[in-house]
């Protein structure tokens, strides 16, 4: 037993941050696909997969960080390799873009957040300070600043995300006045048997559910063109477009990717993630005989890993309705 003991100890002391790093990529792949198939499916099952996989990916990223900034000054120069991996875990703590949130009062944490990110990014900054990566005129300089801007950004997107989607934003103190909201004929002229149809009249709608979050929901008067369409299933259809936007507003990064810096955000995270890439694949050419070749490795995962997600994110703001 002692030996066993002895044996954890010694992989732990050699390999435990390379663990953790990559554990904390794997459970951002898991969370990616686990919160798309949540978005579609409810299952108890499912729900404590998310849930814990959610939890434990923020905890794995902070712990690993808190472990590099505690034991970074204790490196040798074969370190800095090590050190390179901080940025990914600030990326990995911006979350992807399906799941900023496991419930509602998640998002009104933005505040608690927020205070992480400032404490997370100093973490970062000072890991790669003390491993001499940024001092040194190397490739892996500019590639740790490339990701560590990426890691920033995305970090500092999923806390606005978070802030946007705050409760405290959707449920003033003042309740809505009952009332009665023309809607015209303009936007009910058309049928809800087309899914384009529907997406439109929920996108046209969603204003409705949302202040519901307020007080009492207005009083909603529609043309009589509206009621041509006397299909019941229509009409659940388009609330469950609406309950699905809703669901996009609340717990994902919707509110934030599409405005004009989060295409922007979009575009450059994966250019910037490439560049990083191609720089530390020349530095490895050239350098790569001093460090480990585990840790090589492990840095190729996560960069090419890293260059995968972006691309979904890139990919999924693209052809989103």
């Amino acid at each position: 037993m002692a030996g066993g003991v002895e044996v954890l100890v010694v992989f732990w002391k050699e390999w435990g941050i390379q663990a953790l790093v990559l554990l904390s990529f794997a459970l951002q792949v898991i969370l990616l696909v686990t919160a798309e198939i949540r978005h579609r499916k409810d299952s108890a099952v499912l729900r404590v997969i998310v849930w814990s996989v959610y939890l434990l990916a923020d905890t794995t990223a902070i712990y690993s960080l808190g472990h590099m900034s505690v034991n970074s000054s204790k490196w040798l120069a074969e370190h800095r390799l090590v050190a390179f991996w901080a940025p990914f875990l600030l990326l990995h703590l911006g979350g992807q873009d399906n799941i900023t949130a496991y419930s509602v009062e998640d998002n009104r944490l933005w505040l608690r957040h927020l205070q992480t990110l400032v404490v997370q990014v100093l973490a970062a900054g000072y890991v790669l300070y003390e491993s001499s990566i940024v001092a040194q005129q190397t490739l892996l300089r500019p590639a740790a600043i490339l990701m560590f801007v990426v890691g920033f950004i995305k970090y500092g997107e999923r806390v606005w995300a978070l802030n946007c989607a705050s409760s405290s934003n959707l449920s003033g103190k003042n309740y809505q006045s009952f009332g009665m909201v023309h809607i015209g004929s303009s936007v009910m002229s058309f049928g809800l048997n087309d899914p384009g149809a529907q997406l439109h009249m929920a996108h046209q709608l969603l204003s409705f559910p949302m202040h519901l979050l307020k007080g009492p929901l207005p009083l909603v008067a529609a043309e009589t063109g509206f009621l041509h369409c006397s299909e019941w299933k229509s009409m659940y259809q388009l609330v469950e477009v609406q309950l699905s936007l809703m669901y996009d507003v609340f717990y994902s990064k919707a509110p934030v990717i599409h405005t004009w810096y989060g295409r922007c955000i979009r575009i450059i995270s994966p250019m910037a993630t490439v560049a990083a890439f191609m720089l530390f694949h020349q530095f490895s050419q050239n350098e790569g005989e001093h460090y480990n070749r585990v840790g090589v490795a492990a840095t190729y995962v996560l960069l090419v890993g890293a260059i995968v997600l972006e691309s979904t994110s890139l990919m999924g703001a693209m052809f989103s309705s």
